[in-house]
């Protein structure tokens, strides 16, 4: 913040960019192993360098002699802050400029957490611990307090958090999702898009305490006061292993309990993305047919935690291909669904899994 010190990530031994990836596209030829692929290593790390007061680089600069975190470095040139395993990323200094905060993947199929570190001593500090939800995005309000947004199951939330730890308190959610959320400069004030089940997208004002909040565009008043949307009922179940599975039953425009409805079994892509609390337009299409349509969040999908994320790695159609069966035993069972007409469709993955099926 006072421009003499830049901080940045790079690979663990400042190696060339053509080096590292060099090595990674031999590893990608290799066949799957489930051991060596989710062992933990040392991707990158995070260094600081004095760029205030420092000569140009020669036309051709010299290499560069890796400074280990525990020496001091030599003027102008990097200093490793530490050395972690996984990946580092999205860094942002305290506006005092004593710590940095970063997103922090320890290994492949674990979760991601947000830590700082201490600029002068290197020391982290995870401040999150074992959350079931993984951060997103993140600013700091002042020193000693940061913003953090997550997607929480199939919803997003706001979080205010200490950067000593002690537990992050919930100021902006619902059954809704938010995204690209932008602090003014003061940190005061925070604005998103927000969406839900029955509403297109609109932009949001709120204070950073969750408190005042406004939607600012109406892009989409008409439509709704022409077009009738269709909510859904949230739910949870158990799944194989005793894991428990979000899913949504969203009723027909024109719902009626004495009737038998037709139902579609809606699958997401990736596998590694999610379902949730937002609006969509195929959904809103089929209700409005007169369809029941079922959707849920299988493992091996975001938002519940690196390890539910990663439990599909090697067993694609397997679990998951379990997880999403419950969901339509459950829906069949029910009166006012006609288990003689159910159809399924997806995108991407889902188009896998709807052939699978």
């Amino acid at each position: 913040p006072d421009g003499r010190t830049v901080a940045f990530v790079a690979d663990s031994a400042l190696r060339p960019d053509s080096v590292v990836q060099a090595e990674r596209d031999s590893i990608a030829r290799l066949p799957y192993d489930r051991a060596r692929d989710n062992a933990e290593r040392n991707e990158v790390d995070v260094y600081v360098q004095q760029v205030a007061g420092c000569p140009a680089p020669p036309a051709e600069p010299a290499p560069v002699a890796l400074a280990d975190s525990a020496a001091p470095a030599a003027p102008c040139q990097p200093r490793k802050l530490m050395t972690l395993t996984g990946v580092e990323s999205e860094l942002a200094w305290a506006p005092d400029g004593r710590s940095i905060a970063f997103l922090w993947r320890p290994a492949r199929a674990r979760s991601t957490t947000l830590a700082t570190a201490d600029v002068a001593t290197g020391r982290v500090r995870d401040l999150l611990g074992n959350v079931a939800w993984e951060p997103e995005n993140f600013a700091w309000v002042n020193d000693r307090l940061l913003a953090v947004t997550a997607q929480v199951g199939g919803r997003t939330a706001m979080f205010r958090l200490g950067s000593g730890g002690g537990g992050a308190r919930e100021v902006l959610g619902g059954r809704r999702r938010m995204s690209g959320f932008s602090f003014d400069r003061d940190r005061n004030a925070v604005a998103y898009v927000s969406t839900s089940m029955t509403r297109p997208a609109e932009l949001y004002v709120a204070t950073t305490e969750g408190t005042n909040e406004r939607k600012v565009t109406s892009f989409n008043d008409a439509l709704l006061r022409e077009v009738a949307m269709s909510d859904a009922e949230r739910f949870t179940y158990a799944s194989v292993g005793d894991l428990t599975v979000e899913g949504w039953l969203m009723r027909p425009f024109g719902y009626d309990s004495t009737r038998k409805y037709p139902l579609v079994l809606y699958i997401h892509g990736g596998p590694h993305s999610a379902y949730g609390e937002n609006w969509f337009d195929e959904f809103q299409n089929l209700a409005g047919a007169g369809m029941m349509v079922l959707f849920t969040n299988p493992r091996g999908s975001t938002g519940y935690g690196g390890k539910f994320t990663y439990a599909t790695r090697g067993r694609w159609g397997m679990e998951d291909f379990q997880d999403l069966m419950k969901a339509v035993d459950l829906a069949a069972a029910r009166p006012d669904v006609d288990s003689a007409r159910m159809g399924v469709t997806g995108g991407s993955y889902g188009g896998f899994m709807t052939a699978w099926i």
